[in-house]
């Protein structure tokens, strides 16, 4: 199993499919399209300097794995499951005049990007055929308020299983 790659596969699939041609659009319906997709280590995007003019952008981040040995027959089989988060982040930046409608704005559109990105990956399960499954029980939504920045953040757990040899 190379993590990496995995990881690579939902980048590769977020990518794919953000764009008006695809078969299914993230950006559909949003004021801006995804400028930007990372993948990495949980916790990545609280620590990733990301300006206004490049966002939303997501990532995805790898949380845990754990590993089980089996004995199917004649040979072991071990089945591995990746626990990872697909984090996206929205700040277009406030309109001093409403500031109060561009946050309900702003919350809005990281709910839509939010559902885009969970209903693509409930369509496509197998993540590119890199993974048996995967589960999305929830989504977090938070946002961070800092002195020039009012971001947005979902996080969606997914949780995936292989077996492999």
């Amino acid at each position: 199993m190379n993590l990496v790659s995995i990881l690579g596969s939902v980048e590769n699939l977020i990518i794919k499919n953000n764009t008006i041609t695809s078969d299914y659009d993230i950006s559909e319906e949003l004021q801006k399209r995804v400028k930007k997709v990372h993948k990495g280590v949980a916790g990545m995007h609280e620590t990733f300097p990301i300006l206004k003019s490049l966002q939303p952008v997501v990532f995805v981040e790898i949380e845990s794995t754990s590993d089980n040995i089996s004995q199917l027959g004649n040979s072991a089989k071990r089945n591995v499951e990746l626990n990872f988060n697909i984090v996206s982040v929205v700040n277009y930046g406030l309109s001093v005049a409403s500031e109060g409608e561009s946050r309900e704005k702003l919350s809005l559109e990281s709910i839509r990007l939010s559902q885009n990105i969970e209903t693509l990956l409930r369509n496509h399960i197998t993540i590119s055929n890199t993974v048996d499954w995967c589960r999305i029980e929830s989504v977090i939504y938070s946002t961070n308020i800092e002195e020039t920045a009012y971001q947005n953040i979902s996080i969606i757990p997914v949780n995936a299983e292989l077996l492999t040899t």
